[in-house]
């Protein structure tokens, strides 16, 4: 017996070297190193030619070989597959071992024994060992083989479970991470063709197809191919060929499941598409269980596509589906734009219409005017896109909305889309309030779901304003008229009381019936500027107009109110030249203009102010300037147009002394100066106060009156 059989012999009865040969076959878990771990130790523990290990294909019921040893010489594992293929098979699945004879490249004779390697009944190789002559393997041996072959097994197998997990971990990740693009650049877009290119795309790229196709129902129910891609070297395929009435095609739609037909020469499929397809996916694209569109793929090899191909291209299609729909809703949307948008631009409402996912379908003129900015480039994406562009101050001004109330909000909508919102905000922009009344209403298809959401901003600042005006004026006409009408009755009451005594004091009676006389003028008074108000706003007043001296009026004005300027410590004073040009008015009508700006200055103008009165004329102009300027705290200037409107008053700041304006008396001027023909407006005096300035026109010298010149 050769040195190298004693040796041989002395390891198989040592059971520390089957446990050392066990350790080395799970010492690591790849697939290469395994298989040559166990043709290596197996090659020097028996008296072999050589030894190969072939793995099982159960996919297939096929086996193919993985590991060689020896490396040099002539590889016999290679031509026993060639020649020995499905003897190799059917004997390996039948018996626990079979000894059989092949023959190498140079024809010569070569005993070889076969051992499957099961691993829990479970088949997953088989490994083959060349004798150098017949017989040359003894009974312990193939004793310490099959002992040593259960160990090789499970480590073939843990080997294999291992390759498998990592491909399909990494062909899941690769899968996640695939479907997230997708879906995101699907989502960013409302075109259907894109939506079918990008998916089949990313399909094709995924499961290795040759040969995919995208087709989509039109709207005479038919499929129809949208998009077609051709991968393969060997054939290139027009949208032409694809046959709709295919028999895959057709199973596609009458099961509403994805048909996965792995080898279509084993299983005698008619697919009806690529003629020498070896394999073959269709799966549904469905929108509320009904097919809209279909995602076809197809091989020239068998066995290309997977379970998990299956489960990938689903869940794409599933993405598809919903953008699909969304597209078709947009489409369908927009096939009415025209008429929509005449709606939308003609009402002075602004309107949002969204998908159900919250990306913008439509909006009108007037919704942009309410934000301040364009919404063009926010149409077809998410509100998010918009909310991303704004800060958080900004969201509150515009909406009315803090971020964690605008998140509430859309929360509350996605999970009861059905329900109609209300509720009221005021907009700021700038210095501007507006007061907005929203509406939130869903937008419902043909069987009253909802697939949108219509949103409506009614600005009704005006309707405020108008409803504030009458309330105040009921306030203020329930207040003013009261206290005169109170006075006089009180009056009335002293009277008749004085009357009962048996001795008439004249100088009571007097005094009672001067606060009686001077109520009763009061409340004529503000009787008579309502009246004057409704007039010139209707321009039903006939001016009694006449070449005056406007220093005239203005002298009677200051008598008017000299005591309340002397009383409360206010200097007035007058810059007019002598020879200022004689004007054409109406002298009563001036004469109160003149005494309501008065009356305003020395209310607001603190004690040992000073109220000036400024009137002068320009050669070149047609009318004479007034201005009365106090040294009070002013006007800003957003409100300079404003107090001129009828019960405006400031509310930032009191009057100093006297009575609170009944708010018609700049109405009244503001109409009188206009019925002349001239001008009125405030501005910020150089005393630092307001300084109110108007306009009359002058007579012209010549004495012509023409039209041109004056008004009528």
């Amino acid at each position: 017996m050769s040195q190298s059989r004693l040796n041989a012999e002395q390891q198989l009865d040592n059971p520390h070297e089957i446990v050392a040969i066990s350790n080395a076959f799970h010492a690591s878990l790849d697939l290469d190193t395994v298989a040559q771990t166990i043709v290596d130790r197996l090659f020097r523990v028996a008296s072999i030619y050589a030894v190969a290990l072939y793995r099982y294909l159960p996919q297939t019921d096929r086996v193919v070989g993985v590991a060689y040893a020896p490396e040099s010489g002539a590889d016999l594992s290679t031509h026993l597959l060639v020649t020995q293929y499905d003897m190799l098979h059917d004997m390996v699945c039948s018996s626990p071992s079979v000894a059989m004879t092949t023959y190498d490249q140079a024809d010569q004779e070569r005993p070889v024994w076969l051992v499957p390697l099961q691993a829990q009944q479970e088949l997953v190789g088989v490994l083959a060992l060349w004798e150098r002559e017949p017989g040359a393997l003894t009974e312990r041996e193939r004793y310490f083989v099959a002992t040593i072959s259960e160990q090789a097994a499970l480590a073939w197998r843990n080997a294999l479970t291992h390759a498998q997990t990592n491909d399909d971990l990494h062909e899941r990740v690769i899968e996640l991470s695939t479907i997230e693009v997708v879906s995101r650049h699907i989502a960013a877009t409302l075109d259907r063709d894109v939506i079918a290119s990008d998916v089949l795309a990313a399909a094709v790229s995924a499961i290795n197809a040759e040969i995919g196709t995208c087709l989509l129902l039109n709207a005479a129910g038919d499929f129809e191919v949208i998009v077609r891609f051709d991968t393969s070297e060997t054939r290139r395929v027009g949208i032409g060929e694809i046959n709709p009435a295919s028999s895959l095609i057709a199973q596609v739609v009458q099961t509403r499941k994805p048909v996965l037909v792995a080898d279509s020469r084993l299983d005698g499929a008619l697919i009806g598409l690529m003629p020498d397809s070896g394999s073959a996916l269709g799966v549904p694209i469905l929108s509320d269980d009904e097919p809209v569109g279909i995602l076809l793929f197809e091989d020239s090899k068998p066995l290309t596509f997977t379970e998990s191909h299956v489960r990938f291209v689903k869940t794409l299609a599933e993405h598809a589906a919903v953008a699909i729909e969304n597209a078709r809703l947009y489409q369908a949307v927009r096939a009415g734009r025209d008429q929509l948008q005449a709606i939308l631009d003609s009402t002075r409402d602004a309107v949002f219409l969204f998908d159900h996912r919250g990306r913008l379908l439509r909006f009108n003129p007037v919704a942009e005017s309410m934000l301040g900015q364009a919404l063009a480039p926010y149409l077809g994406q998410s509100f998010l896109s918009w909310l991303r562009s704004v800060r958080a101050r900004q969201l509150q001004s515009l909406t009315g909305f803090s971020l964690l109330q605008f998140r509430q909000y859309v929360l509350d909508v996605l999970r009861n889309p059905a329900r109609v919102t209300q509720r009221q905000f005021q907009q700021q922009h700038g210095e501007d309030v507006r007061y907005i009344d929203e509406t939130g209403s869903p937008v419902l298809d043909h069987e009253g779901q909802p697939v949108g959401w219509l949103l409506v901003w009614r600005d009704n600042t005006e309707e405020r304003k108008l409803d504030t005006m009458r309330r105040e004026l009921s306030s203020m006409v329930v207040h003013d008229l009261r206290n005169p009408i109170t006075s006089i009755i009180s009056g009335m009451d002293m009277l008749h009381d004085l009357f009962t005594q048996d001795t008439l004091e004249r100088d009571v009676m007097t005094k009672v019936l001067q606060i009686a006389q001077n109520s009763a003028e009061n409340m004529l008074n503000l009787v008579q500027s309502l009246l004057d108000v409704s007039r010139l706003e209707q321009s039903n007043v006939t001016l009694d107009c006449e070449s005056l001296s406007l220093l005239d009026s203005i002298d009677y004005a200051i008598k008017s109110m000299l005591g309340l300027a002397i009383a409360s410590e206010i200097g007035i004073t007058t810059n007019a030249p002598p020879d200022l040009p004689t004007v054409w008015i109406d002298d009563e009508k001036i004469q109160r203009v003149l005494v309501n700006l008065l009356d305003n200055a020395l209310r607001h103008t603190p004690p040992k102010g000073t109220i000036v009165i400024d009137a002068w004329h320009q050669p070149d102009q047609k009318h004479v300037t007034v201005r009365v300027e106090d040294t009070g705290p002013g006007i800003p200037p957003d409100e300079r147009q404003r107090i001129f409107d009828k019960f405006v008053q400031l509310d930032y700041q009191g009057a100093l002394r006297g009575h609170k304006g009944t708010g018609l008396g700049l109405t009244f001027c503001k109409l009188a100066i206009e019925a002349h023909g001239g001008t009125i407006w405030v501005e910020e005096g150089a005393l630092g106060g307001a300084s109110f300035c108007f306009t009359v026109p002058v007579v012209p010298a010549h004495g012509s009156w023409l039209e041109s010149d004056l008004p009528e």
